[in-house]
C-alpha cells in the first residue's frame, strides 16, 4: 500500500475534515515524493485555496482519472504519522549513502575522507529530519478582561468598534482592526516592529480578544520578555538579566493579577512546521477560532505548493493567500515585514515601494503602516499610515521606552497619501 495514495484518498473522500488534520500536522507537498501524489496534493491545495473546500471524489477522478485510490479503516492521524516516517526514510535513503561512501574512502586506502563534506551532509540530514518531527512549540498567555473595561466598552459612542490597535490616534481614525482586514507593518531593521506588534496584541487582549501571535523573528522566551516588559511596564534589560527591583516586582505581580481579570488571551506560536504555510495557519485558525492573528515576519512564510520559481512569486502567493484567509475567516490578520534600506529615502521615509521581497504586501494590505526611525540612537519613531482604504494618511510620533516598558504617542501630523496603484488615498 502507498501511504501517499492513502492520504490523498482519505482527503478526497472525507474532505476538509481530513485536510485540516494533514495541514495541522505541517504536511507540505514535499512529503509526497511520488510524482502522481505530489501533483494531486498540490492540486487539492490550490482548489481548496480558491474555492474554500476540498474537491470531491468525482472532480478529483476527472482530473486524475488513472489515480489508484487506497481505502482502509485507518484514521487520518495514523496515516499522517506513517507518512512522516515514510518521508524521513526517503530523506535517509537520499543522504546516508553518500556519507557512507565518503567514510569508505578511508577504509579502502590511505586517503582521508573529507571531514567538512561529511559534517555538512550530516548536518543537512539532521536538519531535514528535524523538520519532519511534530514539535509544536506553543505557549498560551491566558488573560481576562476586567469589569472596568467591560463597562467602558459598553458605553454608547465611546467604544472602538473594531479591535483596538493600542494607539488612540489610529483607533479614532480607523475604528480599530476590522474583520477581514489584512494589515501590514513595514519598516527597516531595528525599527521596533516587534515592539509595536506586541503592544497591539496586548491592547487587543486587554479588550477581551483572543489573539494568535505567530513569531518567526523571536523565540517564545524573547517574546514573553517583551510582553512582560510592556505589560508590567518594567525595564526590558532588568528582565533579561533577572535583576528586577522591588518596585518592578510589585509591577510584575500586579500585571499577573491583572491578566487573571481579563477575558482575552494571547496564544504564542513559534513552530516552523505548523504555521509557516497558509494552509497550516488556516488549519489552526479554524480549530482555535481566534479574534485576530498577528504574524511577526510575514516574509518568512512559504506558499503551500512550493512550486514557484522565485521568492518574489512565492511571497506574492503568500500575500494573496493571507488576504483571502482574512476574508474567508472574517478576522483581521496583521503582520510585519522588512523594508529595504536602499528604498527608504531621508525625505519621505518608508513608502509603499520600500517593502522588500514582493510588492504584493503593499498592494494587498487594507491598511499599510510604516515605521521611520530617523535617529537610530533615539527611541522616537514615526508610526504612519502609508495607505489605507478607509482613512487618510497620517503620522503619529511614538516613543518606545524599553527602560520603563512604555510606548506612548506624542503628536500627530498629516502624512499625505499614496498615488500608487492599489486603491489607497
Amino acid at each position: 500500500m502507498s501511504v501517499e495514495s492513502a492520504v490523498i484518498s482519505h482527503i478526497v473522500h472525507n474532505g476538509d475534515e481530513s485536510l485540516l488534520v494533514v495541514l495541522d500536522a505541517g504536511i507540505t507537498a514535499d512529503y509526497f515524493t511520488e510524482e502522481r501524489t505530489h501533483a494531486a496534493y498540490v492540486w487539492i491545495l490550490n482548489e481548496w485555496s480558491r474555492h474554500g473546500q476540498v474537491p470531491g471524489d468525482e472532480r478529483f477522478d476527472r482530473r486524475f482519472h488513472n489515480f489508484r485510490h487506497v481505502y482502509g479503516n485507518d484514521k487520518i492521524e495514523a496515516l499522517v504519522a506513517e507518512l512522516r516516517d515514510h518521508y524521513a526514510q526517503s530523506i535517509a535513503v537520499e543522504l546516508i549513502p553518500p556519507i557512507v561512501t565518503e567514510f569508505a574512502k578511508h577504509l579502502d586506502g590511505p586517503d582521508r575522507f573529507d571531514l567538512p563534506l561529511v559534517l555538512g551532509m550530516m548536518a543537512e540530514l539532521q536538519e531535514r529530519t528535524n523538520l519532519v518531527r511534530s514539535a509544536n512549540e506553543v505557549a498560551l498567555l491566558t488573560v481576562k478582561m476586567s469589569s472596568y473595561l467591560e463597562q467602558l466598552f459598553s458605553m454608547n459612542g465611546t467604544e472602538v468598534p473594531g479591535i483596538p490597535t493600542g494607539f488612540d490616534t489610529l483607533d479614532i481614525a480607523s475604528g480599530g482592526w476590522q474583520p477581514e482586514n489584512f494589515g501590514v507593518i513595514g519598516a527597516g531593521p531595528k525599527r521596533f516592529k516587534t515592539a509595536i506588534l506586541v503592544w497591539m496584541a496586548l491592547a487587543a487582549a486587554r479588550a477581551g480578544n483572543h489573539c494568535k501571535f505567530v513569531t518567526f523573528e523571536m523565540s517564545i522566551k524573547e517574546l514573553m520578555d517583551r510582553i512582560t516588559c510592556f505589560g508590567a511596564q518594567v525595564s526590558y534589560t532588568n528582565i533579561l538579566r533577572g535583576n528586577v527591583s522591588d518596585n518592578e516586582r510589585k509591577r510584575l505581580t500586579a500585571f499577573a493579577a491583572e491578566m487573571n481579570g481579563w477575558t482575552g488571551d494571547i496564544e504564542i506560536v513559534h513552530d516552523i512546521t505548523a504555521v509557516t504555510s497558509i494552509g497550516g495557519l488556516a488549519s489552526q485558525i479554524r480549530s482555535i477560532r481566534p479574534d485576530i492573528v498577528y504574524i511577526d515576519g510575514l516574509y518568512q512564510m512559504v506558499d503551500d505548493t512550493r512550486e514557484w520559481s522565485s521568492e518574489a512569486m512565492a511571497l506574492t502567493a503568500v500575500s494573496r493567500g493571507l488576504k483571502r484567509l482574512a476574508a474567508a475567516e472574517k478576522l483581521p490578520i496583521v503582520g510585519t515585514t522588512q523594508a529595504l534600506l536602499s528604498r527608504i529615502t531621508s525625505r519621505k521615509g518608508t513608502e509603499m515601494g520600500s517593502l522588500g521581497y514582493t510588492s504584493a504586501f503593499a498592494q494587498d494590505a487594507n491598511v499599510l503602516l510604516g515605521i521611520d526611525r530617523k535617529d537610530m540612537n533615539s527611541n522616537s519613531i514615526d508610526l504612519k499610515v502609508i495607505g489605507a482604504r478607509t482613512m487618510a494618511g497620517m503620522s503619529v510620533s511614538v516613543t518606545v521606552d524599553l527602560t520603563t516598558g512604555t510606548i506612548f504617542e506624542s503628536g500627530m501630523s498629516d502624512a499625505g497619501g499614496s498615488d500608487d496603484d492599489g486603491g489607497y488615498n
